[in-house]
């Protein structure tokens, strides 16, 4: 005698898969979703814009002196030039007839371009953090075909998949000869695993995906060094002869290239006092900061030093976690915000109304469908294009900071 047991209706019973997929690789930057993005650039390629540092000096107690003093604002043009980002999905026509409700949880057409969005979106997430050469890492040492990360935080910015090129300069400029493919990726200690690791990479070298090398929009400043001049707000003031989208910011360097507080262990301040000191003299210009962003594991340090502060909200409860948590400044009541792409030791204080993220299309994405069709064929194979044209700007550098720790 034998029961019947579920495993003999292995031929009859039906596969049932959960209706919903989760995407855990794909999380996005808090500052990347609360940039403004601003939408219809048309006409020139070159986007201009002017940050004035310096009012008309004609005034005084002395008429005659402030007549003989008077003379024009001093201000700065910037010219903003876009940078392309292109998504491309490649579906087969058979897959689209059969991968579709009822026979699969989700439709591969949507699935497939939705994922390939949300990663333009992941790397927009890393370069707005970047000073435009796109390095995703940086390399410690390597054995075999792993690579281990200087900071283990910028394996985030790695996927399985993902074509790898290297170079000495974190611009991305002087590229090695080479590639290598992601096959594994070990995001708490920082390693990254390839196929086969291309010849030319050696230790201190900057990782790049393949064709991002020198040429993404240009974000904060460099997430490597504290003494680079590239960038929105820079690790280091602008010297003469800077020239950022034209403009030699030495002259007025907290004016145009914000704010910078030293916090590291050979700096004058410990992370509290710099959050301090570097809200303290943006004010001086006018900030309300209102946005602080820190790597997830630069917080949790900062709370666990000996210099933290616990704030209680009214009533005496205390909540703890990242969420709602502030920092009460000389600049204003600020958030702060944990965001994964954000480079380590750095704290970076934004008065959010002067970022933005410009583009050309209706949307940030957009379809290549100049003739009308998002959806083009090729034998079998069906492939849709996504593009967008893109820069950052600030329209008031002076009224942010970063704080090295």
């Amino acid at each position: 005698m034998a029961t019947v047991a579920l495993s003999d209706w292995s031929h009859i019973t039906e596969k049932i898969y959960r209706k919903t997929i989760d995407d855990p690789d794909l999380v996005q930057s808090p500052f990347f979703a609360m940039l403004d993005k601003q939408g219809g650039w048309t006409g020139d390629d070159t986007f201009n814009f002017t940050v004035n540092y310096s009012s008309g000096q004609g005034t005084g107690a002395d008429f005659t002196q402030a007549k003989s003093n008077a003379g024009p604002h001093k201000g700065k043009r910037f010219a903003l030039s876009s940078k392309e980002m292109y998504g491309y999905c490649l579906l087969d026509d058979k897959l689209i007839a059969f991968a579709k409700s009822p026979g699969a949880p989700v439709s591969a057409i949507t699935y497939e371009v939705d994922r390939v969005r949300k990663q333009m979106f992941r790397d927009y997430s890393n370069h707005i953090y970047g000073m435009g050469g796109s390095a995703r890492g940086k390399v410690s040492s390597f054995s075999g075909n792993t690579v281990t990360l200087t900071n283990n935080t910028d394996s985030v910015r790695f996927s399985v998949g993902m074509v790898i090129k290297s170079s000495a300069n974190e611009d991305g400029t002087s590229i090695d000869a080479g590639t290598s493919t992601v096959t594994a990726v070990n995001y708490k200690a920082g390693k990254v695993t390839f196929g086969t690791l291309h010849a030319n990479v050696g230790n201190n070298d900057f990782l790049f995906r393949d064709g991002d090398q020198n040429d993404v929009l240009t974000g904060l400043g460099s997430p490597y060094s504290t003494t680079s001049e590239k960038g929105w707000i820079p690790s280091a003031d602008p010297t003469s002869g800077d020239s950022f989208f034209g403009v030699d910011r030495s002259a007025m360097p907290e004016a145009l290239a914000g704010w910078r507080v030293d916090a590291t262990a050979g700096g004058t301040s410990t992370a509290h006092e710099g959050l301090m000191e570097a809200g303290a003299y943006a004010s001086m210009l006018g900030a309300q900061i209102d946005a602080i962003f820190a790597n997830p594991i630069t917080i949790t340090n900062f709370l666990k030093g000996r210099d933290s502060k616990v704030i209680r909200d009214e009533g005496g409860e205390v909540t703890i976690g990242f969420t709602g948590m502030r920092a009460i400044l000389a600049s204003g009541t600020a958030k702060i915000y944990a965001d994964p792409y954000c480079p380590l030791g750095r704290f970076y204080g934004l008065s959010m109304k002067t970022w933005h993220l410009l583009h050309n299309g209706p949307t940030l994405l957009d379809f290549m469908k100049r003739d009308g069709l998002i959806w083009r064929i090729d034998g079998v194979t069906y492939y849709a294009q996504l593009v967008s044209y893109s820069q950052l700007y600030c329209t008031n550098p002076g009224m942010n900071f970063v704080v090295l720790v």
